[in-house]
């Protein structure tokens, strides 16, 4: 395909009006397929009660939905740069939606697990043009981080309120209503888009699709995904979890393969060029990697070693997000304005990393005041602050033409990089805890010992990232206004 260098992606919502509906419509589906990553948790012991789910195929609720949403990240993102991103963004929410009322009508397994997929690919189309859909509706940085922020608050509170909603919707009105919830909010969302105009974008560009190079990335995504969530049952060692994570490394030596030679390859390796975003998707990784440890780890540690069930879990989180949200709505803009993306997503990685080494400290019975508040509130803090910098910083430099997939690789690196190390991790602390057990420790001690390890490693890979954002990365500022399309590659302030 001959690709025009000199077109311009003009999106259609070019006032203040259809702007905002654009970011509300944005707002509104990160937020929900956020929500939905998490809010099964709870319900998990009543759906198998339910449809007489067996413990094997229980997991697959969850799984069902992680597997395809990753493993469809990267394609979705080159279709909205094809097609449209408000246009792709439309048609992942209306498809998520009516997986939402699939599985709360399901009747026997099969159907729930089905349905879920089906959630999974539409939240991928959604999720994987959320950033572009900012990027090119929005001009000048201030206005990208006011947009970015507002957008964190959807997805941070998103993440930890899934759990409390979970828990309120199932024992207050049963677990379909998990589901059910979904569709007035994606209609909404879908209803926001369609009144912005966005709808009729026609896309960035034109000219075939590189079927061969979307084929192997998902495959391989996909079998990477299956890896992963198989380590976490049975090992990293089992055939389960060794035979799916190879067949997925030589197909991404297959899909760099046709990369390198593809007249309109899916990622075009010029995107790489471009120093902010190859060294802000190894950031964003890494970021992601601790993260998750925060999320998942410090939910584990809080069932595991203080006892806490799972509405206290949400409501120990609540803090967190609050800080979080708000840094992120005022206080991100005004420090990427005033001082750049570096020093603020820098900050804010070193916060997440000393929240993080608390959390290493905390010992078995543990207060809440006295011990995971303020490691807490650390990386709540650290959350707003940085992460709108570093989603700017990477993005910013790269041609409008390409923002699907900029956003569709800066997530799916998040995504993947997360899952593999919380895989990692769930390993790492089994055979720390069994060595304190051997060493004659208490079953509760060894499980904390564990907990420690893992808290520590996220630690460590906050601080990486902050020191290869602050060393490496050029100082994104502000700026009133980006040209709609420029040569993709090449190193950018």
């Amino acid at each position: 395909m001959q690709m025009d260098e000199s077109l311009a992606y003009q999106p259609l919502a070019v006032d203040s009006r259809h702007r905002q509906l654009v970011l509300l419509a944005a707002c509104l589906g990160a937020m929900t397929v956020v929500v939905d990553s998490t809010v099964v948790n709870v319900a998990l012991p009543s759906i198998r009660a339910d449809l007489k789910f067996s413990d094997s195929l229980l997991v697959w609720v969850m799984n069902g939905y992680l597997v395809p949403y990753g493993g469809a990240l990267l394609i979705c993102g080159r279709l909205g740069d094809y097609f449209g991103h408000a246009r792709l963004f439309l048609i992942g929410m209306t498809a998520f939606t009516v997986a939402s009322l699939g599985c709360a009508l399901a009747w026997t397994p099969a159907m729930l697990v089905s349905m879920r997929a089906a959630q999974g690919l539409g939240a991928a189309a959604a999720q994987a043009v959320t950033y572009a859909l900012i990027m090119a509706t929005f001009r000048s940085t201030a206005e990208r981080a006011h947009a970015l922020g507002l957008l964190a608050v959807g997805s941070t509170g998103g993440g930890s309120s899934g759990i409390l909603l979970g828990g309120i919707l199932t024992n207050a009105s049963g677990w379909r209503w998990i589901f059910l919830i979904n569709i007035p909010v994606g209609l909404v969302a879908c209803g926001l888009i369609l009144a912005s105009g966005g709808a009729a974008d026609r896309g960035a560009r034109t000219g075939s699709l590189d079927i061969a190079g979307a084929t192997s990335v998902t495959a391989a995504l996909t079998l990477c995904l299956l890896a992963t969530a198989s380590a976490t049952q049975v090992g990293l060692e089992s055939l389960h979890t060794l035979i799916p994570f190879m067949s997925a490394v030589l197909l991404m030596c297959v899909f760099i393969t046709v990369e390198l030679r593809a007249r309109a390859p899916i990622a075009p390796l010029t995107l790489f060029a471009d120093r902010n975003f190859r060294l802000g998707v190894v950031v964003c990784a890494l970021w992601t990697s601790a993260q998750f440890v925060w999320f998942f780890i410090s939910a584990l540690y809080l069932e595991g070693s203080l006892g806490y069930d799972a509405l206290h879990v949400a409501l120990a989180f609540l803090p967190a997000s609050v800080v979080a949200a708000l840094f992120s709505l005022g206080v991100s803009k005004w420090l990427v304005v005033r001082f750049g993306t570096r020093w603020p997503m820098t900050a804010g990685l070193l916060l997440v990393a000393a929240g993080l080494g608390i959390f290493s400290l905390g010992p078995t019975g543990a207060g809440f005041v006295t011990d995971v508040l303020g490691a807490m509130l650390l990386v709540g803090l650290g959350l707003g602050i940085g992460y709108n910098a570093l989603v700017l910083s990477t993005l910013q430099g790269i041609s409008a033409r390409d923002y699907g997939i900029g956003s569709s690789l800066f997530n799916t690196a998040a995504l993947m990089a997360g899952c593999i190390n919380i895989a990692i991790l769930t390993n790492v602390m089994s055979t720390r805890a069994a060595s304190a057990v051997a060493a004659g420790a208490g079953a509760m001690a060894a499980a904390t010992a564990g907990y420690q390890l893992a808290f520590a490693i996220g630690a460590a890979l906050a601080c990486t990232a902050g020191a290869i954002g602050g060393i490496f990365l050029k100082p994104v500022r502000n700026r009133t206004d980006f040209p709609a399309s420029r040569p993709a590659g090449g190193d950018s302030a």
